[in-house]
């Protein structure tokens, strides 16, 4: 199960080949395509993780939290089992009517300085693409975050 993430991954973010031409067309299809207004209140239920570079890390993190308008709080057991506390913004923009490409950025606490060296007064910043999977009120977010795929399952009402 822990080979097929890696291949998942791929998929989610280059669902066709990797050829020139395709990677124009999909550019093109994303940006000329309307953003998306997020006015309802998104429930994020669970989340895990797969560390493309690390081993011996935590991978089920117990994400939960709650966003509206973009606008997004959350809590977590990081990658060194410690609690986090995530802030931030998801810009989204449509791309097919089951799926979306996005971009979250914001901050993440509860990282040591040995843990990651990356920080401003404790935050360390988040820059993620996203493509989210949507199926009614549901749906299901890829991000990457540096060397780590996060997988949540979010609730829209």
């Amino acid at each position: 199960m822990r080979n097929l993430f890696p291949a998942l991954s791929c998929l989610l973010f280059f669902p066709t080949t990797t050829s020139a031409a395709k990677l124009v067309f999909l550019e093109s299809n994303i940006f000329e395509n309307p953003i998306i207004e997020d006015s309802d209140i998104t429930l994020t239920l669970t989340g895990r993780t797969f560390h493309l570079g690390s081993r011996n890390r935590n991978e089920n993190n117990n994400i939960l939290g709650i966003g509206y308008n973009g606008y997004a709080i959350a809590t977590m057991n990081n990658s060194f089992y410690d609690r986090s506390y995530i802030f931030s913004y998801h810009q989204k923009w449509y791309w097919q009517e089951w799926a979306d490409i996005g971009l979250r950025i914001g901050g993440i606490t509860g990282y040591k300085k040995e843990d990651n060296s990356l920080q401003l007064f404790g935050v360390t910043p988040l820059f993620a693409p996203t493509m989210s999977f949507r199926m009614q009120d549901f749906n299901i977010e890829t991000a990457l975050q540096t060397d780590v795929l996060v997988f949540t399952l979010n609730y829209q009402f």
